[in-house]
């Protein structure tokens, strides 16, 4: 029996979700690991968790603001996120090679930087296919997810550290 386009739907949704949790908790033990010089679950922990908080986020105002379907807007974000993914996978591979650790911190920024650059390209291509304008798409992403990202990086940090 063939598939329906719903179940290869469900297929893509499922390996692009394990792709992006994968890949962020693979870069961030692997940053972790030279920016800290410990085994980096910690970072990698707090990176996966902030960064998804503020994917949700992003996700409450697409729909609130955007009114499109909610698995159109879904599927947009995946791919953008599989995209960085394969970016942060390739710094993961930078980091784990890196024999310098004083370099760690500006090859990271950069890493995650040209990751970020690539899913807001992804991003606001995709939200235009399905009519969104490439003005309300970057501003959404630079409010919703990357204005968020810090603070939710901030609240966990000091939730997980147990920190006051």
């Amino acid at each position: 029996m063939l598939l329906s386009f719903l179940d290869l739907r469900r297929i893509k949704f499922g390996l692009l979700s394990a792709i992006a949790v994968g890949g962020s908790l693979v870069f961030g033990a692997a940053a972790g690991s030279v920016l800290r010089h410990d085994v980096g679950l910690n970072t990698a922990l707090l990176l996966t968790l902030s960064t998804g908080c503020s994917w949700v986020l992003l996700g409450g105002l697409l729909v609130t603001i955007t009114r499109k379907p909610i698995l159109d807007l879904a599927e947009v974000c995946l791919i953008a996120m599989g995209f960085g993914e394969v970016v942060l996978l390739v710094g993961a591979l930078a980091d784990v090679a890196m024999p310098v650790h004083n370099v760690a911190l500006p090859v990271n920024f950069g890493i995650v930087l040209t990751s970020n650059v690539v899913m807001a390209i992804v991003f606001a291509r995709g939200l235009q296919k399905i009519g969104v304008s490439l003005k309300l798409s970057l501003a959404l992403w630079i409010l919703g997810l990357n204005g968020s990202w810090p603070i939710f990086l901030f609240i966990l940090a000091k939730f997980l550290t147990g920190a006051k």
